[in-house]
């Protein structure tokens, strides 16, 4: 009896679980945007916002590798990074 329950309880979880992975992934795909319009739309519902100056941060990563037979490789990585705040 204590088994018949305990499989009954498993189920009923697997279930549950099936249940929020699908409706997450519904909800997930409700922000999709697929036309130009629709994503511009949805851009234009953010809230204004205004870049802080004083915090931009430019990162620059740079590797120079040498070998034996005088072949360089060069990688070059860019990144930009500011702070923002919301225009009220």
């Amino acid at each position: 009896m204590v088994m018949m329950m305990m499989i009954i309880i498993i189920i009923i979880v697997t279930i549950i679980v099936i249940i929020r992975v699908l409706l997450l992934a519904e909800r997930r795909n409700s922000f999709l945007k697929h036309s130009r319009l629709s994503v511009v739309a949805f851009l234009n519902e953010l809230p204004r916002t205004k870049h802080e100056l004083t915090s931009f941060t430019v990162d620059v990563n740079l590797a120079l590798v040498s070998g034996c037979n005088h072949i360089i490789i060069l990688e070059h990585v860019f990144s930009l990074h500011s702070y923002y705040y919301v225009i009220q």
